[in-house]
């Protein structure tokens, strides 16, 4: 239980409690089948094919159900499967510089610490 499919497993059970109903709950099944029964990763063109039929899947309840939750599962799942999106870029990039800028205030402080 330690692949990313474990993510989308939760996300889509999520999904499906907070009103998704029925249809997201067929990729529920997969994913915890692959992800927690198998415990393996899934293979790289099976896993473009499951995220790209959740994507419809939200893509239909947002026309039949809940369309606030549709989109936002949606934009979860293009961010998810986007990794070299420009908003997980710019995470990245905000996340190194605040790290950088942790050490510096660090050695700082420890210049100004007394004995």
């Amino acid at each position: 239980m330690k692949y990313k499919s474990i993510a989308l497993l939760g996300a889509t059970f999520g999904m499906s409690l907070l009103g998704f109903g029925i249809f997201s709950l067929i990729p529920v099944g997969y994913l915890f089948y692959i992800a927690v029964l198998k415990d393996e990763p899934l293979p790289r063109s099976e896993h473009q094919y499951l995220i790209l039929g959740l994507l419809v899947i939200a893509v239909l309840e947002f026309i039949l159900f809940n369309w606030l939750w549709a989109i936002m599962f949606a934009v979860f799942l293009f961010t998810y499967v986007n990794k070299n999106s420009t908003l997980v870029k710019n995470l990245r990039i905000l996340k190194k510089e605040g790290v950088e800028q942790t050490k510096k205030v660090k050695k700082k402080v420890k210049e100004f610490e007394i004995d």
